[in-house]
């Protein structure tokens, strides 16, 4: 069973999140959500067993450090327990490691006794060298915990093996892919991902 579920549906109707909460199966143990949602969902889990995720500067990661800081201390605040916090492209692309440096920095200090954050980054935005650059970066600037948007299982698996090179055993690996298999999950699970996330774009009636 896919335990972690990426929610991505601005429009949906509160009636219809609040089905779909209620018909989450029971082994489901994350469930992702738009900041805008947070609260609301955060209120309709009635006290489920169940850690709630949402994101910080979606989608591209161009924020300050500063920004970017009060935005995961404010979604912890919301009652996120792990806050996803997305790392820029462009920063990645030019080399800015400083700026990199400081936002893990900080980062990394906000996190102690709130909650979890991982660093999550898009494939649609990122080049191999890009993934590559990012990849020996990885352990320097502490970055335990890495959630990756997949474009298909071959990206998936590929850039599996090059966060495992760099980032070793004790690097938290998460795959998200639009609605993935439970075969295919299982595939990347037995190859060296922590945990694959399931996304699911929903439409509203």
């Amino acid at each position: 069973m896919i335990k972690s579920q990426i929610y991505l549906n601005y429009l949906v109707s509160d009636e219809d999140l609040k089905i779909f909460i209620q018909e989450l199966p029971d082994e489901v143990t994350e469930l992702f959500v738009y900041p805008s949602q947070l609260r609301r969902v955060h209120g309709l889990l009635y006290g489920r067993k169940l850690k709630l995720g949402s994101y910080a500067d979606y989608p591209l990661g161009a924020g300050t450090a500063e920004k970017i800081a009060f935005e995961v201390g404010s979604l912890f605040k919301e009652g996120a327990d792990i806050v996803a916090v997305f790392l820029s492209p462009q920063k990645i692309r030019e080399a800015c490691w400083e700026e990199l440096q400081e936002l893990t920095d900080t980062i990394n200090r906000i996190e102690r006794g709130n909650g979890e954050v991982r660093y999550t980054l898009d494939s649609q935005y990122m080049r191999e060298l890009d993934k590559v650059r990012i990849g020996r970066h990885l352990k320097p600037f502490g970055m335990k915990r890495i959630s990756y948007f997949a474009k298909d299982v071959e990206d998936a698996m590929h850039t599996t093996q090059m966060f495992r090179w760099d980032g070793g055993t004790e690097l938290f690996l998460q795959i998200n892919l639009a609605d993935v298999s439970e075969e295919d999950s299982q595939t990347l699970l037995d190859n060296g991902v922590n945990q694959v996330g399931n996304v699911m774009k929903g439409k509203s009636k």
